[in-house]
């Protein structure tokens, strides 16, 4: 079983979008066989409650209209306060609610940390925009910091 799980997500086909998944690219070749697995999806969706059930931790990678175009962002998150099923949610969820989800069918959620990078273009088209590919590096560098604290050093 692999200790950590990353997940990039948002639409690789709508520029600055794919921040999260071209950052957990990079992370998965710089960390194969080191006790990561990743996961690579449009958006965070309940049935992602399960694989969240089997890791220690997981750090979410995302591209964010919340912050300025090209800051990087990196927080810990937790779930929400325990309400049980009663919570309503659509398919698209935040990675809280989702950990959230996975504490109320699984009996705990793991350690969880979000990297954004604020994108400046969601219109359609593969290539980030300059301020955008500057961000990846740095955004990049946040999850590895989170990385070397969880995962044995490479022998």
């Amino acid at each position: 079983m692999e200790r950590v799980l990353v997940i990039g997500y948002g639409n690789t086909l709508r520029g600055d979008d794919g921040l999260g998944p071209r950052a957990a690219e990079e992370l998965e070749s710089r960390w194969a066989g080191r006790g990561l697995a990743h996961l690579f999806c449009l958006q965070l969706t309940p049935e992602l409650a399960m694989d969240l059930a089997e890791v220690d931790a997981v750090l979410f990678l995302d591209a964010s209209c919340d912050l300025p175009p090209g800051e990087v962002d990196c927080r810990e998150v937790t779930p929400p306060v325990a309400d049980g099923m009663a919570r309503s949610f659509t398919h698209h969820m935040k990675p809280d609610t989702l950990l959230g989800l996975c504490r109320d069918l699984f009996g705990h959620s793991p350690q969880a940390w979000l990297v954004t990078a604020g994108a400046a273009d969601f219109d359609g088209g593969e290539k980030l925009t300059p301020t955008a590919e500057a961000a990846l590096p740095r955004m990049v560098e946040r999850a590895e910091e989170i990385l070397r604290t969880l995962l044995p050093a490479q022998e």
